[in-house]
């Protein structure tokens, strides 16, 4: 499904900073700041996902890696890709 002509993809960076705008305005500094403190302790009192969101948005999240191998760990040939795709179109039409 096709998006609408000039409109399609992420939001420019202009929608980004109105809505930075809006957010400074409607959410004053001491709040935010108080907000931040109450994640802090929830965190220090042991609440993991407390911990998680301060952290991510402190030192942003870890990147996530995948590493994918071929039969005994040795490289993925294209033979093996082949051989997935048939197996798994297979699987999907019983």
């Amino acid at each position: 499904m096709a998006g609408k002509k000039g409109r399609s993809g992420r939001p420019s960076n202009k929608t980004y900073e109105h809505l930075e705008d809006l957010l400074s305005k409607a959410w004053s500094a001491g709040s935010r700041l108080a907000a931040v403190r109450k994640l802090a302790e929830m965190a220090e009192a042991g609440e993991v996902k407390a911990a998680q969101l301060l952290l991510a948005y402190a030192y942003g999240k870890p990147v996530e890696r995948h590493e994918v191998t071929g039969a005994g760990g040795g490289p993925l040939t294209f033979a093996e890709i082949a051989q997935n795709v048939v197996r798994r179109r297979a699987d999907r039409k019983s």
